[in-house]
């Protein structure tokens, strides 16, 4: 009966995860148009606007939008004009399948509030993610949605602190993040640590805790520089987005229960 439980839980997970892949596909393409058009599309449109062909315009109709599947059926094409349609989509929702199911496995594969909201969190950081890799920045909304997920969470999910002790760790984290990005100033003479990394340093504050610093850190600085040097290497582009090492700093202690201070 566990076995079969199991299962049913796995393969909803996977579901769920090619669902939020494909929300993900759209909403990174939209917030990117909205940063670089801002009077043609608005947040409304991110949620509310149908998915259209962007070369033929046709409204696309459920057969299209099924996760991976569709993308497969119709051979990577257009269902309308045959245009071409970027492995992205379906990149992007079998990464996040895989997501959620390594999620789900690291949380003791129990569905309950607590894997609801992480999953949901892993879905704004895929988000981000993939804007960061695609247009290199993070959207403003996606971080404000992470921090009222964190402060959600830490109001459903009691543990042994207050909400004031994450309200200061958040200050904490940040006020730490500044004193890098100044050191790389006056030693590198050039920014450490981006606008938008600062913002994402205080909402790992607020999830994680004052405790978590310097693990937050240590990861940080070891996912950023493998992420960092393959970037160049591949990319050839000494900037590279920094949300990858970030959103894996933010959840890896989350799932694998690392503390700096136990160590």
């Amino acid at each position: 009966m566990l076995t079969n439980l199991f299962i049913f839980n796995t393969t909803a997970i996977l579901i769920f995860g090619l669902c939020f892949g494909s929300f993900i596909t759209m909403a990174s393409y939209r917030l990117a148009l909205i940063n670089d058009t801002p009077e043609k599309l608005s947040i409304k449109d991110l949620i509310f606007k149908r998915s259209f062909c962007p070369n033929c315009n046709n409204q696309l109709k459920i057969r299209h939008l099924f996760p991976v599947f569709s993308w497969l059926f119709f051979k990577g094409q257009c269902g309308f004009c045959a245009q071409k349609i970027s492995p992205r989509y379906p990149l992007i929702e079998i990464a996040t399948a895989g997501l959620f199911l390594t999620i789900f496995l690291a949380l003791g594969s129990k569905v309950d509030a607590k894997l609801i909201l992480i999953l949901l969190m892993a879905a704004v950081l895929m988000i981000m993610i993939v804007v960061d890799l695609e247009n290199y920045f993070i959207p403003d909304i996606t971080q404000i949605v992470l921090a009222i997920l964190a402060l959600f969470y830490h109001l459903i999910i009691p543990d042994n602190h207050s909400l004031s002790y994450y309200l200061l760790s958040s200050i904490g984290f940040f006020m730490f993040g500044i004193i890098i990005h100044y050191s790389f100033l006056l030693i590198a003479k050039k920014p450490g640590i981006g606008e938008d990394d600062l913002k994402f340093f205080a909402i790992a504050g607020l999830m994680l805790g004052i405790d978590q610093l310097m693990i937050f850190m240590i990861l940080n600085g070891i996912l950023g520089t493998v992420f960092g040097l393959l970037w160049m290497r591949l990319k050839k582009d000494e900037t590279f987005p920094f949300a990858p090492a970030l959103s894996a700093a933010f959840l890896s202690p989350i799932l694998f229960k690392m503390n700096y201070v136990e160590w």
